[in-house]
């Protein structure tokens, strides 16, 4: 293991993970706007304000950052006002960070991104080169940042990485992933039977555990590398398998998707249609043959430990 690293965002979802993790390994150094959500192990410092710009953070002590920090939830039909602090939170703070860091001698730079800088659906698993068409304003916000941090790069010398995540669950996950987990376990009737996409996942704890590994890896330097569960699962089959570990069995019906998507754009909710009935894989071989990485969590054990979470 090399020096100490820097990890923003640390008390976020992924980031109360990924501190703990790599507590056990190395000195962290901590940073966000919550002390207590923080493990204790973790030398912790306030949160710069990334919309502002003053990011004053103590670069010079650290060998690697992982950057997680990022407005998470953007709603439809935000404000030009809201859309322009997404922009400058996800996209323009990221690249004017990774720069101060470079000059501070800081070695890597890792970036966690999203699926969404290259889509919301695909016919095939989406390799790391695949054409980005970003849908909603947060995907346009992470690929900007990734074509900036490609420049910080090129210009300074920083090892960028950027890691690419599906949908993450575990402990702590919030939103439809944590309602699709509620309404199982409460034996709600779900019209999704007929559900037969592919959909890419990854658990908390595979993530982290690849974000760790590209702290170091000298393979991962310059790449941008997909992290998933390694296992795809329909709509159905997620239900199903949520089922299995809540002890229930899930009241599934088979009405016809395109009836259900119906529906849901009468009620404004296309975009969960979107997410419940089209495909949107990532192909992460890239990643399994040159990082050497396996996730360490299976799918059904992750699923498991989330689904108690939320008991």
């Amino acid at each position: 293991m090399s020096g100490p690293v820097l990890v923003t965002g640390a008390s976020g979802f992924v980031g109360r993970a990924l501190v703990e993790r790599m507590c056990r390994e190395r000195v962290v150094v901590a940073t966000s706007r919550d002390r207590a959500q923080v493990a204790a192990d973790a030398k912790w410092v306030p949160s710069p304000d990334f919309e502002l710009g003053t990011l004053g953070l103590p670069l010079g002590e650290v060998g690697a950052v992982v950057h997680l920090a990022a407005i998470a939830h953007v709603p439809a039909g935000a404000s030009d006002r809201a859309r322009r602090r997404v922009m400058r939170v996800n996209a323009e703070a990221p690249v004017e960070f990774a720069r101060r860091a470079a000059a501070a001698g800081v070695r890597r730079f890792v970036f966690l991104s999203s699926v969404k800088a290259l889509g919301e659906r695909s016919s095939a698993p989406l390799r790391p080169d695949a054409p980005a068409a970003p849908e909603d304003l947060y995907g346009e916000a992470k690929l900007a940042a990734e074509r900036g941090l490609t420049a910080v790069a090129r210009d300074t010398g920083l090892e960028v990485v950027i890691v690419r995540a599906p949908l993450v669950y575990g402990p702590g996950v919030k939103a439809n992933f944590a309602q699709l987990v509620r309404w199982v376990a409460c034996g709600r009737p779900l019209p999704l039977g007929a559900a037969r996409n592919r959909r890419s996942l990854v658990s908390v704890w595979n993530l982290v555990d690849a974000l760790a590994l590209c702290c170091d890896s000298p393979a991962a330097a310059g790449g941008a590398w997909h992290v998933t569960d390694g296992r795809s699962l329909s709509t159905r089959e997620l239900v199903e398998a949520i089922g299995r570990a809540a002890g229930v069995r899930p009241r599934l019906w088979d009405v016809p998707p395109s009836l259900v998507r119906a529906a849901l754009a009468l009620c404004g909710r296309g975009a969960m249609a979107r997410r419940l009935f089209d495909s949107l894989e990532l192909d992460d071989s890239a990643t399994l043959a040159q990082l050497s990485w396996r996730p360490p969590t299976s799918v059904d054990d992750a699923l498991a430990r989330t689904v108690r979470s939320l008991a």
